[in-house]
Parts: structure tokens; sequence; C-alpha cells
């Protein structure tokens, strides 16, 4: 299973004696890192630069406006939420013992969390698929790790969500926004999100971006 999973905040929550840590997130971090350069980026400066992985061409200046401002609130309140020191990583256990298919998925995603915190903690469920660079993957080794981080972060603290049109909007499917995947799903999908992220980082080559922001 290529991309990330978010399950619903109905999922039953484990008990307390259930749950593995894996470990805090650091303070000094790739995922923070990203997240301040989108913050350093020309586009927290400027609503004439129509952030490339959200704005459709004849996209409004006012809808480009508010974009621009969900997009630097979100990465500020990721932020913030990173500096309260208490963000987990840790697995999901009681699917160690998954049997069911849906089970199964999950065990075998990348990672996922409960949207706008709906478990009421900084917890990022990292499953089988975290560590794998899976053939037909945009980005490979820490620069996908991160991608998936600020991915599951973004539905945890910003809302976002995994928008189907066509399918499942993953970078390894086609981000790039058009008239048939405009920029108001393209704000609303955590792919998109991400790949914004790793972007301002300056760490993406122009084949990964060329590839992740194809037209489908």
């Amino acid at each position: 299973m290529l991309g990330a999973c978010v399950r619903s905040a109905s999922t039953p929550t484990p008990r307390d004696g259930q749950r593995a840590v894996v470990g805090c997130y650091p303070r000094r971090s790739p995922v923070r890192h990203y997240s301040q350069k989108v913050l350093a980026s020309p586009v927290a400066d400027s609503a004439d630069l129509s952030p490339a992985p959200f704005a459709h061409p004849g996209a409004s200046t006012g809808d480009i406006n508010v974009w621009i401002t969900t997009l630097l609130q979100g990465f500020k309140d990721i932020i913030a939420m990173l500096n309260r020191g208490q963000f987990v990583l840790t697995d999901w256990v009681p699917l160690r013992n998954a049997s069911t298919q849906q089970e199964l998925d999950f065990l075998n995603s990348e990672a996922f969390t409960f949207r706008s915190q709906g478990e009421g903690m900084d917890v990022v469920y990292v499953e089988s698929s975290f560590f794998v660079d899976h053939p037909g993957n945009v980005l490979a080794g820490q620069k996908n790790w991160t991608r998936i981080l600020i991915h599951e972060l973004s539905h945890l603290v910003a809302g976002t969500r995994d928008i189907v049109n066509g399918r499942t909007r993953y970078a390894w499917y086609g981000i790039g926004p058009h008239a048939g995947y405009p920029g108001g799903q393209c704000v609303q999908n955590a792919d998109n999100w991400a790949f914004f992220a790793v972007d301002c980082g300056g760490t993406m080559t122009d084949s990964e971006r060329s590839t992740a922001l194809r037209i489908v």
C-alpha cells in the first residue's frame, strides 16, 4: 500500500497499556525544518506567488490568497504542535495481531493518524511500509519519511484529507493542479502539503517535482 492512511475519529482508542511508544519526536528534525522553510518562503511574503502544488491555471487572486492563508496557518500550527514537545511516534499495538483485511491494510500502510486531533493526542502511528522504498514512490529514504510525517501531521493538525479524484491523490498518481483537480481540492489534500514542504526545504529534484506535479 503506497499511500498513508487516515483513521476516522470513531476508531477505538487503545487502552494505556496497549501503547508502545517508539519515541517522542526530536526538536531538531527535518519535519520542523521543512515546515519552517515554508514560512520563510516567498509564499509567506507575497500573495502574488502562486504555490505550484495548489494553484491551477486560471485560479483567481482571491482564491490563491485564501489558499496561502490556509497553508501558512496550517504550518504555523504544525510547528507549534512540535514545539510542545509531546509528539509521539508509535505503532498501533492491536495491529500486531491483524487478521481482518482492513487491519492488514492499516498494518501494511506507511502511517496513519486521527484527523483533526480526533484522538486528543499528538500521535502518528508508523506501520510496516514506512521504511520501504516502494517501486513507484516519488521520494526515497529520509525525504520520503519526512514527506510521510508532514502528510500525517497535516491530517492531524490542519484537518487535511486524502482527496479521491480519479484515484486517491498521492504524488505517485499525480497531484498537479488543473481544471479537473483544482486548487480548492489540492489545498485539502495531504500529499500536496507534504510535497510543497519538501520542495520549500530545497531537497526536491526537478525530476521528483515534475513526477509529483504531473497532470492526471
